[in-house]
């Protein structure tokens, strides 16, 4: 899902950072650092904070794991702290395996929300039978999704863009 989001950014001419918490995953959050991440020593939250710090605007991509978002993707947000987010636009995706639910990204808006992010309204919510295995990984196959993927770019741009002339 992220794959194909990160190609139209590209196309758009922006640069996205993808964390992919299979890949690179972080420890359980510790206390001790929450009020400030950057203290953390642990290698990767501080690379982790780091990519947080310089996004000018989250996606949050989950599979949806027992009605919500999965424990590596909160186990990462708790890494984090408000500064990392406050005031940036996050845009929220899930794929619910064998039917659409959205319980995964109406979770995720709660707690964009208590981290002081602006979660944009359109949400990408997909099922494994949206997707067609393709040369270069998985492919939308319908066009409606597609459709709906670049409202959720135009979107996730547009506001985080205004939020950015607001800092300036």
């Amino acid at each position: 899902m992220l794959r194909i989001m990160d190609i139209e950014l590209s196309r758009r001419g922006h640069v996205p950072t993808r964390w992919d918490l299979g890949e690179r995953p972080v420890p359980p959050p510790d206390p001790r650092y929450h009020r400030d991440p950057l203290l953390n020593p642990d290698p990767e939250v501080h690379r982790l904070v780091l990519a947080a710090n310089a996004a000018q605007a989250f996606v949050l991509a989950s599979p949806n794991y027992h009605n919500s978002f999965s424990g590596l993707l909160k186990d990462a947000l708790d890494n984090l702290s408000v500064p990392q987010f406050n005031g940036k636009a996050v845009g929220l995706a899930s794929n619910g395996g064998g039917m659409p639910a959205s319980q995964a990204v109406d979770q995720l808006r709660i707690v964009v929300r208590g981290l002081g992010g602006i979660a944009i309204p359109t949400q990408f919510i997909t099922t494994d039978a949206d997707w067609v295995e393709g040369p270069d990984g998985y492919e939308l196959k319908s066009e409606v999704l597609h459709l709906r993927q670049q409202r959720f770019l135009d979107e996730l741009l547009s506001i985080a863009s205004r939020l950015g002339d607001e800092e300036r």
